[in-house]
């Protein structure tokens, strides 16, 4: 669960990295 929730973490700020180019 906690593999799952470092995971989820680590795409949402890629997402956000790619968003605010």
């Amino acid at each position: 669960m906690m593999i799952f929730f470092l995971v989820l973490i680590c795409w949402f700020k890629t997402w956000l990295l790619f968003v605010q180019c």
